[in-house]
């Protein structure tokens, strides 16, 4: 549940679009998944930023039913590209043809902005908030949900795992 929502600045105009884009860590400190929507203050469902954002690509979107969705991350931080938008002026279409054709989603990146996060793939090093987003907008565009094995097959797995060490001597 969101407090408040807070509506885009009027410099975007109708072109703006609402989405939240809070990520929120397991109690680990690690994220893992996203909600595809929340309730704001008034009770309205607030889609996240990545779903909105992919049913304007995709208009046939059709997304799992569940009120949590697993990342599946493309890589370890860093899988996708950044650049800085300290823009120089004298050379315009540098941006421009970083940006043709491409998605591209903006965001701080800095260590001092606290806006890096630990993800599964991160091997100690945080992420970007900008590419989680990008990640779960992957996820969604790709179709490649992760799913949870269940309490039942997690156990029977951890199980036949525990076998292997004794049983390997007999060998």
């Amino acid at each position: 549940l969101a407090e408040k929502t807070i509506a885009p600045i009027n410099q975007f105009g109708s072109n703006a679009i609402l989405g939240y884009t809070n990520v929120i860590a397991d109690p680990d400190g690690v994220v893992r998944s996203f909600a595809p929507a929340i309730r704001n203050g008034n009770g309205d469902s607030v889609p996240h930023f990545a779903v909105r954002l992919a049913a304007i690509l995709k208009p046939d979107l059709k997304l799992p039913n569940a009120e949590t969705l697993y990342i599946n991350y493309a890589g370890p931080p860093g899988t996708f590209p950044t650049t800085s938008l300290a823009l120089d002026a004298s050379d315009p279409e540098r941006y421009r043809a970083l940006a043709e054709g491409k998605i591209v989603i903006v965001g701080a990146t800095a260590q001092s902005l606290q806006d890096q996060k630990p993800v599964p793939t991160g091997k100690g090093q945080e992420m970007a908030g900008a590419e989680i987003h990008a990640n779960i907008l992957d996820t969604i565009l790709g179709n490649h949900y992760l799913a949870s094995l269940g309490r039942i097959w997690a156990l029977g797995i951890i199980f036949l795992l525990a076998l292997i060490p004794p049983f390997s001597f007999l060998a």
